[in-house]
């Protein structure tokens, strides 16, 4: 058995490489794969965006994130001058 995330690579200061997972599968052809797919902290929009980048990555074994919760608000995108300007900008009332 093993445990990974092909989309994530928070590990690989420590050797940990998406390779890993798929000479694993060639490996043990036979092996069940799980994929926990569903979220239970962003939105849907969060998700669509992360799905739409993620799917650029060359090597991934694939999966798409879903969840049923809400839409949630549009994403946007703001270009701070500077790291007490994004700071100010992500504290700011709406």
């Amino acid at each position: 058995m093993i445990v990974g995330d092909d989309d994530q690579s928070i590990y690989g200061w420590r050797g940990a490489q998406v390779e890993n997972i798929q000479r694993f599968l060639n490996d043990f052809p036979g092996a069940e794969t799980i994929r926990l797919e569903q979220n239970y902290r962003s939105t849907s929009n969060i998700l669509s965006a992360a799905n739409a980048l993620i799917e650029n990555n060359n090597g991934r074994t694939g999966q798409k994130l879903w969840t049923d919760g809400a839409d949630g608000e549009p994403i946007s995108l703001y270009c701070a001058f500077n790291d007490l300007d994004e700071a100010r900008f992500v504290v700011k009332p709406n």
